[in-house]
């Protein structure tokens, strides 16, 4: 499969009035501000919720009521980590034993031999 043919409908929960205004060409997608906050789990950035206007729309309602809106967008995923990727999933949990062999001798002291699960 091609590299960057995966396209994805994602949903953004957003103030209604930002997405109107993103809808009237009012605000550029370069205007977006990423999301920078300690529990943002997926790092920095801009979040949408896959194939999922529903719960898009519930997460806005939670933090802006009835100022709630939705953005939709086709987006093309190109080179990332897409868990619904059997390939993907494949590497996970390779790189998930690497990583647990790697934290276990870095967490242990010097004295000790570690040994990995």
């Amino acid at each position: 499969m091609e590299k960057f043919a995966r396209i994805v409908v994602g949903y953004h929960g957003c103030r209604r009035r930002f997405a109107d205004a993103v809808l009237l060409g009012k605000v550029s997608i370069a205007e977006w501000h990423k999301s920078q906050n300690t529990y943002d789990w997926l790092g920095e950035g801009i979040y949408f919720w896959a194939h999922s206007p529903a719960r898009a729309l519930r997460w806005a309602s939670s933090q802006f009521r009835s100022r709630a809106g939705v953005l939709g967008a086709v987006i093309q995923l190109g080179a990332c980590f897409d868990l619904l990727d059997e390939q993907i999933t494949g590497l996970l949990a390779t790189s998930y034993q690497e990583f647990q062999e790697d934290l276990c001798c870095t967490n242990s002291p010097p004295s000790r031999k570690c040994e990995p699960p």
